[in-house]
C-alpha cells in the first residue's frame, strides 16, 4: 500500500468539524497528474516505480485518469480503487489529481489547443463504477497498520474501513466516520453541497485503566504500507507492517482487551483471566448525545443524525472445547458510562466478553433441507449438521458430491453469518442423516447419526461394514472441513442410531442413542468381576440406550455398554463433567429403568418418563440414575 502526499502527515488525527473541500477543475487536476508522474519517473528510486517501465506508465496514465474523472470517484474511493488493482498510477491519480468528488466533471468538456487550433473533447466514460469500487472494497479483510510517524504520535495502531478510520491509543479507541450522505444525490445539489464531507468521531475510553497497558501487533499479515509525504525523503515511511488482531495487556488487572475485524467489521473482545474481576471494566463515551439500551440488551450511541450500534456482548468460557454461554450484558451508569453485569460463573477458568452481531440465514437448495444439531466455536463460527434431498445445497470446498436420495451436510459459517467457510456432503449409496455435532478446542468437527449406506465414507475405522438395516456413524473432520480424521460406523445385526456426542479435552469422542440389536459393540471385551466390565452386557427386551467412548484416534473402543430395562429407552443428549464422566438423558418406556441415588425412583405412570444417568469414566458402574417424569408424556 503506498501514499504519496506534497505536504504533512499521511494521516490526520480526527477533527469532529465538518469541513468543506474546495477542487481544481478538470483540466488542471488532469494536468497536476500528469506533471506529478513526470516528476516520480525523473526523480523517485523506489522500488515499485522500477518495476513499472517508463512506456507503459505513459501508455496507460492519461486513460485512467480520464476514466477515474468521468466516473464520479473521489478521492477516498480512488484509495480503494487501488487497493483491489494494485496500480501504481491508479493511486497517483488519488492524491495529486483527485481531492474532492469530481461528479461535475462528468460534463465539463476538457479543452487542449493545437497548431490547427482549438477543439473540444468529451472525457469518456470508465469501466469502473463507484459502487462495483465500494463493494469490491468491502469485501478487503481489517488489518491494523503499526504506527512508524504517519499519524499522530500518540496513536499505536490504526485501521482503516468502509467509511471510517480507527485509531487505537493505549487507552482509547477513536472512531473517525465519515459521512457520504451529502453525495448521494450529487446530479440534484449545488456543487458546494456536492463536496461537503463531514466526519463524526466517536471516542470510547478505557475508564479506571492501568495507564501504560502494553500494545502489540498480532498474527502478521503479509501487506505492508509506504508513505512519501512530503520532498524530504527521511520523512518518509516505508515497510510498515499490518496485523490480522492488536492486543492491549492488562488494561485492568487480569484483563486484555484484543481488537480484531471479520468481515470488514470492527470488533473487539475483554479476555478475563482466571480471578480477574470484570466489573473493573468501565467504559467512558465521548462524541454521542446520549447512551440508550434497547430490548434485546443492544448498546445504542446516537451522533450527528445517526446512531452507532454496539452489539449485546455474548459471554462465554470453553469448558473441554466446547463453548459454555454466562448470562449478562451491558449496565449503564452516570456520566455516558458503560460496564458489564455478568452472572455467576466459573472464576478458575478465563471468561471471554464479545460483543458481536447476530445474524439469520437460510441454508439449503431446491428440495429438502433437515438441520439437526448446531455447535459453536471460540470465535462464533457456526457448525450446522442435518440431511439433504437437494443436488444443489451449498458447497464449500466439499469432501464429496451428493451421492443418494439423503446425504448427511456438515456447514462451517462464519460468525456473521454472511459466508460458508465451509460445507460438505458426507454419505453413501443409501439414506445418511447426522443428529448431532460437537467440536474440540482445534475446531474439529465430530458428527453423529445413522446411515443405510453400504459404501458410507470410511476413514481409519473401527468397524468397517454396516453390520444391519441402518448403523449408527462417527465421523471426525479436519478443522477446515477438507479431509476426514477418522469415520467409522458403529452398531450390530440390527438398526442402530446415533443422536447425540460430546467430546473431551483428550479429543475422545462420547457417543449416544439407541440400538435394536442384541450384537451392539460392548467393551472391554473381555472382562471379569475384578476388571472393568461394561455396565450392562445385555439388551433388554426392547431398544435400549447406548453409550460409547471412542478413543482419540477412533479406531478403538474405551468403553461401551447398553442401558436399559424391559421396554423403549432412547437417549437424545450426552454431556461430560469435569471429570469426564458422562450424563446421558433420553426417554424411557420401561418400568425398571436402572436407577441408582435417584431423585425419583419409579415411573410416575405416565405414559413414558425422562430420564437422566451418570456414569463413572470407566462405563463400569452408574453414579446416579433416575426417572424424571410425571402422570403423563415426558421425554
Amino acid at each position: 500500500m503506498y501514499y504519496f502526499s506534497g505536504h504533512g502527515q499521511g494521516v490526520s488525527w480526527p477533527n469532529a468539524t465538518p469541513h468543506r473541500r474546495q477542487r481544481p477543475s478538470c483540466l488542471s487536476k488532469r494536468v497536476k497528474a500528469v506533471q506529478t508522474i513526470h516528476y516520480l519517473l525523473g526523480n523517485l528510486r523506489v522500488g515499485n516505480i522500477q518495476r513499472f517501465a517508463k512506456q507503459q506508465i505513459a501508455r496507460n496514465f492519461l486513460s485512467t485518469v480520464d476514466g477515474a474523472v468521468s466516473n464520479n470517484v473521489n478521492g477516498e474511493e480512488m484509495r480503494k480503487w487501488y487497493l483491489q488493482s494494485g496500480s501504481l498510477f491508479v493511486f497517483l491519480t488519488v492524491l495529486f489529481a483527485l481531492e474532492g468528488s469530481p461528479a461535475e466533471c462528468r460534463h465539463e468538456r476538457c479543452v487542449r489547443d493545437s497548431q490547427s487550433g482549438s477543439r473540444k473533447h468529451s472525457v469518456a466514460r470508465g469501466a469502473v463504477s463507484q459502487e462495483a469500487i465500494r463493494t469490491a472494497y468491502g469485501k478487503t479483510p481489517l488489518s491494523f497498520e503499526l504506527n512508524r510517524g504517519q499519524t499522530d504520535a500518540e496513536v499505536r495502531f490504526l485501521s482503516r474501513g468502509n467509511g471510517y478510520t480507527l485509531f487505537l491509543t493505549r487507552t482509547e479507541a477513536v472512531l473517525a466516520l465519515r459521512n457520504r450522505q451529502n453525495m448521494k444525490h450529487a446530479e440534484e445539489t449545488t456543487t458546494a453541497e456536492r463536496i461537503t464531507v463531514s466526519t463524526r468521531v466517536l471516542r470510547m475510553h478505557l475508564l479506571g485503566t492501568n495507564g501504560t497497558p502494553r500494545m502489540e501487533g498480532l498474527d502478521i499479515l503479509s501487506g505492508k504500507s509506504h508513505y512519501f509525504t512530503g520532498s524530504d525523503p527521511k520523512q518518509w515511511r516505508t515497510n510498515i507492517s499490518h496485523y490480522a488482531r492488536v492486543r492491549c495487556a492488562e488494561v485492568y488487572p487480569g484483563i486484555d482487551l484484543i481488537y480484531y475485524g471479520n468481515e470488514g467489521r470492527l470488533e473487539y473482545d475483554f479476555v478475563v483471566s482466571p480471578g480477574a474481576d470484570p466489573t473493573a471494566i468501565r467504559l467512558g463515551f465521548k462524541g454521542v448525545e446520549r447512551l440508550n439500551l434497547d430490548d434485546e440488551g443492544n448498546l445504542i450511541l446516537p451522533m450527528g443524525g445517526g446512531q452507532v450500534i454496539q452489539h449485546a456482548p455474548i459471554i462465554f468460557q470453553e469448558v473441554n472445547g466446547q463453548r459454555r454461554s454466562v448470562s449478562g450484558g451491558y449496565l449503564l451508569k452516570r456520566n455516558k458510562e458503560v460496564a458489564f453485569q455478568v452472572a455467576s460463573y466459573d472464576r478458575t477458568r478465563p471468561l471471554v466478553i464479545d460483543p458481536i452481531r447476530g445474524y439469520s440465514t437460510y441454508l439449503g437448495g431446491s428440495v429438502m433441507d433437515v438441520g439437526s444439531a448446531i455447535a459453536v466455536d471460540r470465535w462464533g463460527n457456526a457448525y450446522v449438521t442435518g440431511y439433504t434431498w437437494s443436488t444443489d445445497f451449498p458447497k464449500e470446498g466439499s469432501l464429496q458430491t451428493h451421492k443418494s436420495e439423503e446425504d448427511v451436510f456438515v456447514t462451517k459459517l462464519n460468525r456473521y453469518g454472511s459466508g460458508l467457510i465451509y460445507s460438505t456432503f458426507l454419505g453413501g449409496d443409501d439414506v445418511d442423516r447426522a443428529q448431532g455435532i460437537v467440536l474440540d478446542s482445534g475446531g474439529n468437527a465430530y458428527v453423529t447419526g445413522y446411515t443405510k449406506s453400504t459404501d458410507f465414507p470410511r476413514e481409519g475405522p473401527f468397524q468397517a461394514l454396516n453390520g444391519g438395516k441402518e448403523d449408527a456413524f462417527v465421523a471426525r473432520l479436519s478443522a477446515d472441513g477438507s479431509s476426514l480424521i477418522y469415520s467409522t460406523y458403529l452398531g450390530g445385526l440390527e438398526n442402530d442410531r446415533g443422536s447425540a456426542i460430546t467430546v473431551d479435552a483428550s479429543g475422545c469422542a462420547y457417543v449416544t442413542g439407541y440400538t435394536l440389536s442384541d450384537k451392539f459393540p460392548v467393551a472391554p471385551w473381555i472382562c471379569s468381576p475384578r476388571m472393568d466390565c461394561p455396565y450392562q452386557t445385555a439388551k433388554g427386551a426392547r431398544a435400549d440406550v447406548f453409550v460409547t467412548k471412542f478413543d482419540a484416534q477412533g479406531g478403538d473402543l474405551v468403553y461401551s455398554t447398553y442401558l436399559g430395562g424391559d421396554n423403549q429407552d432412547t437417549a437424545d443428549a450426552i454431556a461430560l463433567d469435569d471429570s469426564g464422566r458422562a450424563i446421558v438423558a433420553g426417554t424411557t418406556l420401561s418400568t425398571d429403568f436402572p436407577t441408582e441415588n435417584p431423585i425419583q425412583a419409579s415411573s410416575a405412570g405416565g405414559i413414558d418418563d425422562g430420564f437422566v444417568t451418570k456414569l463413572d469414566d470407566r462405563g463400569h458402574a452408574l453414579i446416579f440414575s433416575t426417572y424424571l417424569g410425571g402422570s403423563d408424556r415426558d421425554s
